[in-house]
């Protein structure tokens, strides 16, 4: 079983906070989640794809995403970076559907307008923004 901390997008200024899950599938038909690998907190293109993050969290939050981060030398790393089969050295990006199956990845930083209009195109997305539409 694998076991991970899940690092969710809040309202608060704070944007990551810790909760347990124990699978991926836990989060499927739930949440779209973008896992970040990188070799170290210092790695660049990390802290440029946590700026990202921050600044466009309201995005973030109204297409349900939620970030996984494994970074090496962190306590809180995670049993995804063999199951992605993802190198100990540099930065990945990747974009896990509702679905479970994988989206997008990226050895380099996703602009959050890439990403979601990566998303926006999706017919589950699709779905979600008419049904948002009929019942306001």
């Amino acid at each position: 079983m694998i076991k991970f901390f899940l690092f969710t997008l809040l309202n608060s200024v704070s944007i990551m906070a810790y909760s347990q899950v124990d699978t991926l599938e836990d989060l499927r038909w739930k949440n779209r989640v973008v896992l970040l690998f990188a070799d170290g907190a210092e790695n660049l293109s990390l802290k440029a794809q946590q700026k990202f993050i921050k600044k466009d969290k309201l995005g973030y939050e109204d297409r349900e995403l939620v970030v996984i981060s494994d970074i090496i030398g962190d306590k809180n790393r995670s049993d995804l970076r063999s199951k992605f089969n993802i190198s100990e050295k540099g930065f990945t990006f990747i974009l896990i559907g509702k679905d479970g199956g994988e989206k997008l990845r990226r050895n380099t930083v996703v602009q959050s307008i890439d990403l979601f209009d990566l998303i926006d195109s999706m017919p589950m997305r699709q779905s979600e923004m008419r049904n948002r539409k009929i019942k306001k």
